[in-house]
């Protein structure tokens, strides 16, 4: 069985930000991507209005997404995953940080003992 997500677009957005509209949802492991849509299509507030007047007749009232209208909906397969052990990445990005600010104290350091020999030698 593999892990199926359903990724929610709501196309333009909510303020017309960068991926605002979007929403991921987990459907669950099935045999199949078909057993995942038929999973979608029965999801409690995902339904479809019947109003020829609506531009985008897919809705879904789920959780905190509010009823919502949808452009697109796209059914993503999970095969394979990765725990990230953050505190690891932490610990990372303070060494490559505290290396980073050591170059740049060297680097001033430098100039200033350059400065300070071209003013001293003479």
């Amino acid at each position: 069985m593999k892990e199926y997500y359903a990724l929610l677009d709501q196309g333009s957005g909510c303020d017309y930000t960068i991926d605002c509209g979007k929403k991921l949802i987990r459907l669950g492991k099935f045999n199949s991507i078909d057993e995942a849509v038929v999973k979608l299509k029965n999801m409690e507030g995902f339904y479809y209005n019947f109003d020829e007047n609506i531009s985008d007749p897919y809705y879904l009232n789920y959780s905190n997404y509010n009823e919502t209208s949808l452009d697109n909906v796209k059914i993503l397969e999970c095969t394979n995953t990765l725990d990230l052990d953050l505190d690891e990445m932490s610990k990372e990005f303070k060494e490559a940080e505290m290396l980073h600010n050591q170059k740049m104290k060297e680097n001033e350091d430098r100039k200033l003992y350059e400065s300070l020999k071209k003013r001293f030698e003479k």
